[in-house]
């Protein structure tokens, strides 16, 4: 049997508008963040590569959450936990039909 290494991304996608509204997709990245950081933190003691890691698909719900608190955060920076956070370089995605070829 051959062996394989396989690893997962866990991310949200960010959908603005296209599967609900602005405000909806806001609170459920958050969530999302939220839940991802949670993870993270209960197993930073865990053997490296073994630890949760989560992925911010942009930065946009990243920038929201850092408004609203921007205390926790600092604390997730001064920590040593974004690490654990992956942060995407777009701060938004796309439009598909904006990607497309056209002659």
């Amino acid at each position: 049997m051959r062996k394989l290494d396989i690893y997962l991304l866990p991310h949200s996608h960010v959908d603005i508008g296209y599967t609900a509204l602005q405000s909806d997709v806001v609170q459920k990245q958050n969530e999302n963040i939220e839940t991802g950081l949670r993870l993270a933190q209960a197993t930073a003691d865990y053997p490296e590569g073994s630890r949760f890691k989560w992925n911010v698909e942009v930065l946009w719900p990243w920038k929201l959450l850092a408004q609203r608190f921007a205390r926790k955060t600092r604390g997730i920076h001064r920590g040593g936990q974004i690490g654990s956070v992956g942060l995407d370089a777009l701060y938004g995605n796309i439009l598909t039909g904006s990607a497309g070829r056209r002659n």
